[in-house]
């Protein structure tokens, strides 16, 4: 997979950098030192970010040095609509190979995408994630009332509630990307990007790992403790004598489904991670 990694950002590497007008990255050695040395090798890393064209991913991992993309540890996996990156049996083993993790819409957070995605955390992967759960060009659109950010999925709720340690959760924002594939354009021009548009990517310390040397102010600390909050009494809600101590798996999490409380901290999770991203936007 790492060849094929490898070649896929052997073209948009170029694309980002040669092929925009301007292309600004803020904050890649936060993301590099921790793919490079996380503080505790046990935790998984999960990047989060707006989600304003369809070339978000993998365009914007132009951006990282060609070395991550020949170490598949280093290469993040995410994941992709099965009604639009799996249609067929050609296309679909380019995004497998890519470490596009099929997800099928509608089917919920309880479905086998999302424990692939638990496992992927659960051996200290990579994760990068687009918790609106579709492209948001709002601001493209006059007619349109603008929304930075769409209402979050549930599902970056469970993959850090439910994962074995407490990832590291990272916060990306995207700007400019609409402008290279802005939605409702005609065939063939719809798959075609614009070129010479100006792009920036802004990478903020952790959200919630403020023992990392970029992140030791006391908001980070903070924010760690209301993810702490949010695990601990999720964990509570567990029916077993010994959930307040040792490793839980993802599956025993399972009868927390349709649990009212449960689902209250899946959304107030979801509402804070937004809160977050938000805060992570550069000044205009």
């Amino acid at each position: 997979m790492s060849v094929y990694i490898a070649s896929v950002m052997s073209v948009f590497k170029p694309l980002l950098y040669y092929g925009m007008r301007d292309a600004r990255v803020d904050g890649l050695p936060i993301l590099l030192d921790l793919l490079d040395r996380r503080p505790d090798p046990k935790r998984g890393l999960i990047t989060i970010s707006n989600h304003i064209s369809t070339l978000d991913d993998p365009m914007v991992w132009g951006m990282m040095p060609f070395r991550t993309y020949l170490d598949t540890t280093k290469a993040r996996w995410t994941l992709g609509a099965a009604d639009i990156l799996f249609t067929n049996r050609w296309i679909a083993p380019l995004f497998q190979n890519g470490q596009v993790i099929k997800t099928v819409r509608g089917d919920g957070i309880y479905q086998p995408a999302m424990d692939l995605a638990l496992e992927k955390l659960n051996h200290a992967q990579w994760l990068h994630v687009f918790p609106e759960g579709r492209v948001n060009q709002s601001a493209l659109d006059p007619s349109q009332p603008a929304q930075e950010l769409l209402r979050f999925k549930w599902g970056i709720s469970r993959l850090v509630l439910e994962s074995t340690h407490e990832p590291i959760i990272v916060p990306i924002w995207l700007k400019g990307f609409d402008h290279v594939m802005p939605e409702g354009r005609r065939a063939p021009w719809k798959m075609m990007p614009r070129l010479n548009q100006r792009l920036a990517v802004t990478i903020s310390g952790p959200i919630n790992n403020p023992s990392a040397s970029h992140s030791s102010d006391d908001a980070m600390s903070q924010n760690q403790l209301h993810i702490r909050d949010f695990r601990t009494r999720y964990r509570a809600l567990l029916s077993r004598p010994d959930s307040s101590s040792g490793p839980v798996d993802y599956h025993e999490y399972t009868c927390l489904k349709d649990h009212a409380e449960a689902k209250q901290i899946r959304m107030d999770l979801a509402s804070f991670l937004r809160s977050r991203l938000l805060a992570s936007r550069p000044p205009s």
